[in-house]
């Protein structure tokens, strides 16, 4: 070994002498032959055994040099296709684009202690220095109160549970004030939104969670923006959270729709904040109603998603407390149970006189049953309302319908509605409501009725000739420029009648004269598995590209329109179908008046 040849010698065997023999008393005179060459043998043997150890343990060693100069190639390899991976020509723009989507996409609020982000950290050196480089990646996080596992001590007496628990205890919210203080450390200077998440209530767990969330909130109070608070129990507003140090909060989540409370004591936990102008809040019909705000320094509020709904007596009060309001969503509910109100707001409003909202542009309203809006939005008035969204779980009655009409003419200011229902019973009565609004803009309406729905929506023929014989009545939603209309029942021939709304709305606007850069028409066909939507973009052209066609635009009886289809571009006839998915670009040449 070590570069020498082993060379393996067999010797002959020793001529043996037959006269040499022991003698009586025991004493050899002469060594026996045999016995001296089976010596001579053993000790070979012995030499040559240890030569063979030490040999292998030679080729051993080479074995594991390989094996590591093996595992260093493979290494090497893995880290020059890393260096050479199309990820890294990213610019670190696109990359931080990419983590905030994918974080954003998997978790609206992230566990602070089980996040997206922290697994960003482990992946490179380059992704942890972007991550970690990346502010608003760690802005918004959750931190979760949950009752410590059942372990073996609680077999052992109280005191030796006591005895055991509270070095536990204090490591543990040592490392968890670390944890959050990394978040906080991380995020800034960004503004961060916190929530506090305890999906079951034990007073003892809330205790021994209050010196870390004391100690965070006060270390960090100035950069705190939205506190949210999923909660089985209230008594987390009252108990463990420093409210009093939360100058800058402006928006607070409450969510309890986990909590089984019927009765509370009043929380005026965050009245003395008047940074707070935005809340939400979920509470179930049974919960008490709970309000620790001011109210006139609120200009957004929703109880959109609340699991049961507010009741109607209950919007009545919050909606004239809240006098500076800008924005409100409210799911109603016509469950009577829990219409309770604190005193003080019974104190300072009264349902029945009037109420202006001066402020007020957008309100979305989810109904549970049918509802008259009329009762809903008696004695008040919004004169800058913009905005009207109505979701309707029920098919609306004619009841309902009646009431949509005189709602509608008092929202002089409106310019974008939307219905949502399932089944609009009479489409002649919504086309009253409809009259009703000549000042509105924008119409989405979804709906389980079929195509005579655009019937509904199409302008009279009568009213697209340019100097018609005889007065006219006025048209259905003369100033609409933005048009979404999802229909789900379609047959064979429906689309006819889409391209008829398109072709009266598009003959309007041209006649008019409208000064409209966009008309938009939408229709979504949900008969469809994918209930993929056909659009159409309809507008005046007024670089007059297709001024040839002007002449004869309006002399045939189906009009000629350009059609862009992906980059493509010619002419033809208004088709009487059009197939999902395409997206069709109609351009109208514009001759003004």
């Amino acid at each position: 070994m070590n570069g020498n040849v082993v060379e393996r010698r067999i010797e002959s065997p020793p001529n043996v002498d037959i006269m040499a023999f022991t003698d009586v008393q025991g004493n050899v005179t002469k060594p026996h032959p045999l016995s001296i060459a089976s010596e001579r043998y053993q000790g070979r043997i012995s030499r040559l055994k240890k030569e063979e150890i030490k040999i292998q343990e030679a080729v051993m060693h080479l074995l594991e040099k390989a094996a590591e100069v093996r595992a260093d190639i493979v290494e090497t390899e893995d880290r020059l296709a890393l260096l050479q991976a199309p990820v890294r020509t990213l610019p670190q723009e696109v990359l931080e684009a990419i983590f905030l989507a994918k974080v954003k996409d998997e978790q609206a609020w992230p566990d602070a202690f089980a996040a997206s982000s922290l697994a960003l950290t482990q992946v490179c050196s380059l992704w942890r220095r972007i991550a970690v480089q990346l502010p608003s990646l760690w802005a918004r996080f959750t931190y979760r109160i949950e009752r410590p596992t059942i372990s073996r001590e609680t077999l052992l007496p109280p005191f030796s549970i006591l005895a055991a628990s509270i070095g536990v205890t204090d490591n543990k919210q040592q490392e968890q004030q670390e944890r959050l203080g990394l978040w906080f450390e991380r995020s800034k200077p960004y503004p961060v939104s916190l929530c506090i998440r305890a999906s079951n209530y034990f007073e003892a767990d809330y205790k021994a969670y209050e010196g870390v969330l004391r100690t965070i909130i006060s270390t960090h109070h100035l950069r705190l923006e939205v506190l949210r608070i999923d909660a089985a129990h209230t008594n987390i507003l009252s108990e463990i959270i420093p409210y009093s140090s939360l100058t800058t909060l402006k928006r607070l989540e409450l969510n309890f729709e986990s909590c089984h409370q019927t009765e509370a004591d009043p929380i005026m936990a965050f009245r003395g904040l008047p940074s707070i102008t935005s809340i939400i809040y979920n509470i179930k019909s049974s919960n008490p109603f709970l309000f620790p705000v001011k109210w006139s320094n609120l200009t957004n509020i929703d109880m959109g998603d609340s699991p049961t709904g507010i009741s109607i007596t209950r919007w009545k009060f919050i909606i004239r407390c809240c006098t500076n309001l800008e924005r409100a969503r409210f799911f109603v509910s016509t469950n009577w149970t829990g219409v309770e109100v604190p005193s003080d707001i019974a104190r300072i409003v009264s349902i029945t006189r009037p109420c202006v909202l001066p402020r007020l542009r957008t309100i979305t309203l989810t109904f549970e049953e049918p509802t008259s809006l009329a009762i809903l939005f008696d004695k008040l008035e919004f004169p800058a309302l913009h905005t009207l969204e109505l979701f309707l779980l029920a098919p609306p009655t004619e009841y309902t319908l009646m009431s949509w009409y005189q709602v509608f003419g008092t929202l002089t200011s409106l310019r974008a509605l939307t219905i949502s229902c399932t089944i609009i019973p009479s489409l002649e009565k919504l086309r009253q409501c409809f009259n009703e609004l000549p000042e509105l803009q924008c119409l989405k309406i979804k709906a389980q009725n079929d195509s005579a729905l655009f019937d509904t929506l199409c302008v009279d023929k009568s009213a697209c000739i340019d100097r018609p014989s005889e007065s006219l009545q006025p048209s259905i939603l003369p100033n609409l420029r933005r048009l979404s209309v999802w229909a789900w029942n379609f047959s064979e021939g429906d689309h006819c009648r889409f391209w008829d709304m398109v072709d009266t709305r598009t003959r309007y606007m041209h006649e008019r004269a409208l000064d409209a850069s966009a008309l938009e028409l939408d229709a979504y066909e949900s008969s469809r598995e994918d209930a993929r939507p056909f659009v159409v973009d309809v507008y005046i052209d007024k670089t007059k590209m297709y001024s040839d066609q002007i002449a004869e635009f309006w002399q045939k009886t189906t009009p000629s329109y350009v059609f862009r289809d992906d980059m493509k571009r010619f002419a033809g006839k208004l088709p009487q179908r059009l197939i999902p998915p395409y997206r069709v670009h109609i351009v109208s040449p514009y001759t003004p008046m």
